[in-house]
């Protein structure tokens, strides 16, 4: 069957074009699109570019007559239909639809993605594939890039606490409370989350100091989601804890000092046994 014995079928062609913008996604369709537009592609021949694209059978002698692909990164047609060559090369530089897909940067984070905001997108990543000591190295670049940025803060002190690292991690919460600012979002949560590790920790009047400033922060801003009830939940059980340490605090000395006779009792019987 001669390619070039079938003509006429432009909307058949148009539909294929259509399926080859489809598969050849990879920044070079316009330049195949238009170029095969302004060639004299027989739709038989087209037809069976379009069927090599789709199976896959690159070079098979089957369609060599007809259609050839090119190994080399370019489509050649067969003498059936005047020669079109259309560069597809593969390289990277062309391959990516760069600048279609990449993000704006902006040092000062106004036009684009800051670098600061860079690390801590990567470190999130990083943190959620349970990661925390990559998500460490790029939550540390971007206090290094913005110093004053809470979240960098922010998101470090949760990689700290999950490689166990309590003080470290408090630390980081204080700064990114002091670096909040107007960022009343950030500061609740690094108010909650100091709160609740001063509790962790046993620091009972330092964890109530905080739940009470984390209550205070969020009734004085309505707009920020938070948990007043488990502030004030929080509060009562520490508040419960205290009373107590206090009410067996003689308890506690009474049990203490009998421990401590009973040892030294002991020790003379072992004595006199001697």
């Amino acid at each position: 069957m001669q390619p070039g014995k079938i003509n006429g079928l432009g909307l058949f062609q148009a539909a294929l074009l259509a399926a080859l913008k489809a598969m050849l996604a990879s920044g070079h369709t316009p330049r195949i699109e238009a170029r095969l537009r302004n060639s004299r592609i027989s739709a038989l021949s087209f037809l069976n570019l379009a069927l090599l694209l789709t199976v896959g059978f690159v070079g098979t002698t089957a369609f060599a007559t007809e259609s050839t692909v090119s190994t080399k990164g370019g489509f050649s047609l067969g003498a059936g239909s005047s020669s079109a060559k259309t560069d597809v090369s593969t390289s990277k530089a062309e391959a990516t639809p760069a600048a279609a897909n990449t993000v704006p940067k902006d040092p000062k984070g106004v036009k684009g993605i800051s670098p600061a905001w860079e690390a801590i997108v990567a470190g999130d990543a990083a943190l959620v594939a349970h990661d925390p000591d990559t998500a460490m190295q790029h939550y540390n670049d971007a206090v290094k890039s913005d110093p004053h940025n809470p979240w960098a803060h922010y998101r470090l002190a949760e990689a700290q606490l999950q490689k166990g690292q309590m003080d470290e991690a408090q630390a980081s919460l204080q700064t990114a409370v002091a670096s909040a600012k107007e960022d009343a979002v950030v500061k609740a949560k690094a108010l909650f989350m100091l709160a609740d590790l001063a509790e962790r920790q046993r620091k009972l009047e330092d964890a109530n100091a905080d739940w009470a400033h984390y209550s205070e922060h969020i009734a004085a801003h309505k707009d920020v989601k938070g948990f007043p009830a488990s502030a004030s939940d929080r509060q009562q059980r520490i508040a419960a804890r205290q009373d107590y340490l206090v009410k067996y605090a003689a308890v506690a000395e009474r049990i203490k000092a009998r421990e401590a006779e009973a040892t030294a009792k002991a020790m003379q019987d072992a004595q006199k046994q001697k």
